[in-house]
């Protein structure tokens, strides 16, 4: 690839640099204190007192900045501007002068692949301690659009936060973001963070909890293993009993299905009607012989989203319609 060169100034876009050099190059060229992904350091943007930056990979593979007591996430590019106060093409230009990139080349520019293997810190369990606040009116409104009232969060141990403590380090909540943790007991919480999409999740929950077992009563009729702790909520809004693995990948545990076969007449797995939902409501219904259902193919993919689009009458007449066809 050649680059326009006329004057000097190189005329690109974004997709130009990164045939070139690589997200992770340019972080490790631009973030003086980033060493290894995921590990937190002090921002160098802003006065930090204790490190609350790190970068990070989305599950896209795509690479971001991320300030944790801001709440606020940067591109490479969003980053060259923040940090040398440019706009966007003074920063496009900047890099390409930086990397000399003007002949196609880039003398600071590695591979992908072995920019790719910079290592990951050790894996270790990640000690998370919360900061919550009585439920804020835009709070409630969130899930009260799922049919999930302030009663079921509490009786979920749903909170809503003010601030995190991640590893020991304090991360503020900014007072604009809804920020909230599911709480499972003994420091393991699952944080869910809605103004941060590249990141919205934050875990150290594993795969042996369930979600929703702890709220279960002792015996009933229907019990329905879902995706997600909000559908779990949804259904307990019109009188549903559910559970749900920490994904629709995540294999059932046999004795966890023998024990509630003894205690409800059904079980039946209600996962997302795409793709991925389906293959693994098929997989273990065949493992476990259970029925499944999902909402019909091109409707709100699962029970929380199609009580939101359509309204609780509308959903209740679809489980009906679900569970009679």
């Amino acid at each position: 690839m050649v680059f326009n060169t006329k004057d000097s100034l190189a005329v690109v876009n974004k997709e130009d640099i990164y045939r070139c050099v690589t997200e992770l190059d340019l972080f490790k060229y631009y973030v003086t204190p980033f060493k290894v992904i995921n590990r937190t350091f002090k921002s160098e943007l802003r006065a930090d007192r204790t490190p609350s930056a790190a970068v990070r990979i989305s599950k896209a593979g795509r690479a971001f900045y991320v300030d944790f007591s801001l709440d606020i996430s940067y591109t490479p590019i969003d980053y060259v501007m923040e940090k040398y106060n440019l706009k966007y093409p003074a920063a496009l230009r900047k890099i390409v002068s930086d990397f000399k990139l003007l002949d196609g080349k880039s003398e600071r520019a590695r591979p992908e692949s072995e920019s790719l293997v910079m290592p990951l810190e050790k894996k270790e369990h990640i000690h998370i301690e919360i900061c919550s606040k009585p439920f804020t009116k835009k709070g409630l409104q969130y899930w009260q659009q799922y049919g999930i009232s302030k009663k079921i969060l509490d009786l979920y141990l749903v909170k809503q936060l003010s601030a995190l403590y991640i590893k020991n380090y304090f991360i503020s909540t900014n007072k604009q973001a809804l920020q909230f943790a599911y709480d499972f007991g003994n420091y393991k919480y699952k944080i869910l963070a809605l103004n941060n999409p590249d990141f919205k999740w934050t875990s150290n929950v594993g795969v042996d909890i369930v979600q929703g077992v702890r709220q279960l009563p002792k015996t009933g009729h229907t019990l329905f293993i879902t995706k997600s702790l909000k559908d779990v909520m949804t259904l307990k809004s019109i009188g549903a009993y559910a559970i749900a693995p920490q994904s629709e990948k995540v294999p059932l545990n046999p004795k966890m299905i023998e024990y509630y076969r003894k205690k409800w007449k059904k079980i039946i797995i209600y996962f997302d009607n795409d793709p991925t939902g389906i293959e693994g409501a098929k997989v273990h219904a065949k493992k476990f012989a259970l029925p499944f259902i999902h909402n019909p193919l091109g409707e709100s993919k699962d029970p929380s989203d199609y009580y939101k689009d359509h309204g609780e009458q509308a959903y209740r007449a679809l489980l009906r319609e679900l569970l009679t066809t």
